[in-house]
């Protein structure tokens, strides 16, 4: 089904338009397209998790803002512009897609370079203070992302309160995007901190902080980032082998901008 979908964007309004939306470049992209991203993506794996399905959604996005004031933004900015306007749903599925898989893809790297990595002091004594140790908030990014239903994304990021939260959001939703309800309903066996943080990171987007989320992590739970590699039972395969590959250097550098 996926490689049904992304095949047909590969053809779709061939010389009809400009290419406006192009997909973001990725350290050693090249490398693995070629040789697939060691620790966690064959060769095939990483083409459909990345280089297809990223050419995809920004094809569907160029489709869908040509001719408009949002077709010289950025995903980000037009996910921002179209998360409460319902009439332009497709628009903002598409865009908040590409920026989530994007700033997934960014913060990932061979396991030998990612094992050279790791969080600043800062950043670890930030997650201590919320989950008492690096491996319980692991546990705790893992366990949300694999008792998720269905497709989406779980993110690790800072609140406008300034807390750590993790959350997780069904299709193409985001922190960004309570508005649209679609952030995941825990129609699973959560944990009861994981559920009074998701009460806490709405009750702060409704109070108008959510100008001041920032993500810090995110990880794909869309079939199509883990079937061609582990299977439809592979999931939490992935999501381990997911944890070995995250590029610490990329996700200290998040939290510093932002606390600037």
């Amino acid at each position: 089904m996926f490689r049904n979908v992304i095949s047909r964007a590969k053809v779709t309004h061939i010389g009809s338009i400009r290419s406006i939306h192009t997909p973001a470049k990725l350290s050693r992209e090249s490398k693995y397209a070629q040789n697939g991203l060691e620790g966690l993506y064959s060769k095939n794996g990483f083409n459909t998790a990345w280089t297809d399905y990223q050419r995809f959604l920004v094809s569907k996005l160029t489709d869908l803002t040509v001719d408009t004031p949002l077709q010289s933004r950025s995903p980000f900015d037009i996910l921002r512009f179209t998360a409460a306007d319902r009439d332009q749903a497709a628009t903002f599925n598409f865009a908040s897609q590409a920026f989530n898989n994007h700033f997934f893809f960014e913060a990932l790297a061979e396991k030998p370079v990612a094992q050279t990595t790791a969080p600043t002091d800062y950043l670890r004594s930030r997650l201590e203070d919320k989950f008492e140790s690096m491996e319980r908030a692991r546990e705790n990014f893992l366990a949300t992302a694999d008792e998720m239903t269905g497709n989406g994304w779980v993110f690790l990021y800072e609140g406008g309160d300034k807390n750590m939260y993790i959350s997780a959001h069904h299709n193409a939703g985001s922190p960004f995007s309570f508005q649209r309800f679609q952030h995941q309903e825990f129609n699973f066996p959560a944990s009861e901190e994981v559920k009074r943080d998701q009460q806490n990171i709405e009750a702060a987007v409704r109070k108008g902080l959510k100008e001041s989320i920032l993500p810090l992590l995110a990880v794909n739970v869309w079939q199509q980032a883990y079937v061609d590699d582990y299977g439809v039972n592979g999931k939490y395969n992935y999501l381990e082998n997911y944890w070995e590959c995250i590029n610490w250097d990329v996700v200290n550098a998040r939290l510093f901008v932002g606390a600037q």
